[in-house]
């Protein structure tokens, strides 16, 4: 029986064996007796109950994302997926009279990045939002490296600014959101100084010169093989491989006090999670994507 593991003080993947990359199979070499190459790529995370307060938040999610998707600037944003190859955004702001949520101070950007307001004096910003268009190599639909640090550094400036939404070219919305229900930035105070951007980011990537404690590879080239690893071995949708590769690290690595969210077939914003499971050797088994219920 497989056993799991939350914290691991080397590497948790211990020394397992990270895949070359596997040439796809062209439809003509595909035979009865190999058919079983059809359904790569399909594994989908599996449903597990989790805390009350990971399930309220993201019915909080939910209620904001559905009121940004009533208002015409998100229809704007999305338009903008299909039409655009720059990324695109903005922020969120909390009506407290009409107990609304509305998007505030529109912005473009580059294929890579797109700066926000992150506080104003005159009104309550809670959070951005912005579009991962098919602008450049290497895209992934799912929230970058940066968004995950852009969100910390905000939420240290102004503790209300507390999720991040990205809208993928391929029709997926997701959140980061900080794990604090309060104006507590300690944790992701600590996050920020054991993990310098400056130092373990290089644009909007993992920077390859960065390399974690009993690590061989840079930070880049690793997470790039944690993708090929939950694609080509655990056989996870090449297009979320690299997001899930990215929620690993943030589990087991970096500790950084903020959790991935993703809009499920429901319509409704549901808690990403990771786990490693070992044999009875310790040696990596499986690795479970979970969603909660």
């Amino acid at each position: 029986m497989a056993k799991s593991k939350t914290t691991n003080t080397t590497n948790p993947l211990g020394n397992t064996t990270i895949p070359p990359p596997v040439k796809p199979a062209v439809d003509d070499e595909i035979t009865e007796e190999d058919s079983s190459i059809i359904k790569k790529d399909t594994l989908q995370p599996v449903k597990i109950d989790c805390p009350t307060n990971e399930v309220n938040r993201g019915k909080l999610l939910t209620k904001i994302l559905d009121s940004l998707n009533n208002k015409p600037q998100t229809q704007q944003i999305k338009d903008s997926l299909t039409s655009w190859k720059n990324e695109a955004g903005y922020s969120i702001d909390w009506d407290t009279a009409n107990k609304d949520y509305k998007p505030k101070y529109y912005a473009t950007g580059d294929t890579n990045n797109v700066e926000i307001t992150i506080y104003d004096s005159s009104c309550i910003i809670i959070g951005g939002l912005h579009t991962h268009p098919k602008g450049k190599d290497g895209y992934a639909p799912g929230p970058s490296p940066k968004d995950i640090f852009q969100l910390a550094e905000a939420f240290i400036y102004n503790p209300n600014f507390k999720h991040s939404f990205v809208l993928g070219a391929d029709g997926t919305e997701w959140a980061l959101s900080t794990n604090s229900n309060t104006g507590n930035t300690a944790t992701i105070q600590q996050f920020i100084s054991n993990f310098p951007p400056d130092s373990i980011l290089n644009g909007n990537e993992w920077s390859n010169d960065y390399k974690l404690p009993n690590i061989e590879d840079g930070l880049y080239i690793f997470v790039d093989n944690l993708s090929r690893l939950l694609r080509d071995i655990f056989h996870y949708p090449k297009e979320k491989s690299q997001t899930y590769a990215n929620l690993l690290l943030m589990k087991y690595y970096l500790n950084c006090e903020i959790d991935l969210y993703i809009k499920d077939d429901d319509g409704k914003m549901h808690k990403l999670d990771i786990e490693l499971q070992y044999d009875n050797n310790n040696k990596l088994q499986d690795i479970k994507v979970q969603i909660c219920n």
